[in-house]
């Protein structure tokens, strides 16, 4: 014996009224809350997307919107870290594609320096390259990355240091 969709707590798909409904209800204030935490520019997309997700939940919320907001603050997160690891590994490629003639004494420093820099770890790393590399102040590295500026300047301390006792190494 089969249990239809309905039985189970399942539709064949959202009921586009309710979704409509709650959208008309409370789109306003989530694009609010949402463009005042991830921006004018991701809150349209965010708030569309939290409603898709809402689908069959829609006729049967209690609280719309805390759900709602709930929704689209973990969609906007995933927003947010999506970027920070295609930014990190933009950083990463920035260092692969140094070239000998921007850097001083030629081919072989430039190898050694990106290969020290590829043996950080990659909290540190990333802070170096974003600020060296990039010339990013560490204000707007602690907001792209979504830490403090004291962390920003302890993981550049550390990768300095890094960097300093490798190449003293290598010197000698």
């Amino acid at each position: 014996m089969s249990a239809s969709p309905r039985v189970m707590g399942l539709k064949e798909r959202p009921d586009e009224e309710d979704v409509g409904r709650l959208y008309r209800e409370h789109s306003d204030w989530l694009r609010g809350r949402v463009s005042r935490q991830f921006g004018p520019d991701d809150a349209e997309d965010i708030v569309q997307e939290a409603y898709i997700r809402t689908g069959d939940r829609a006729k049967s919320l209690d609280h719309p919107r805390g759900f709602l907001l709930t929704v689209a603050f973990n969609l906007g997160r995933d927003l947010s870290r999506r970027r920070r690891t295609a930014a990190r590994a933009s950083a990463s490629d920035s260092v692969l594609s140094v070239t000998a003639p921007a850097l001083p004494g030629g081919q072989v420093e430039a190898v050694m320096l990106k290969q020290i820099i590829l043996a950080l770890p990659e909290a540190e790393r990333q802070v170096l390259l974003m600020s060296r590399f990039e010339g990013m102040p560490h204000a707007a590295i602690a907001r792209a990355l979504g830490i403090s500026v004291k962390t920003v300047e302890w993981r550049m301390s550390r990768a300095l240091a890094h960097c300093a006792a490798h190449l003293r190494d290598d010197e000698g």
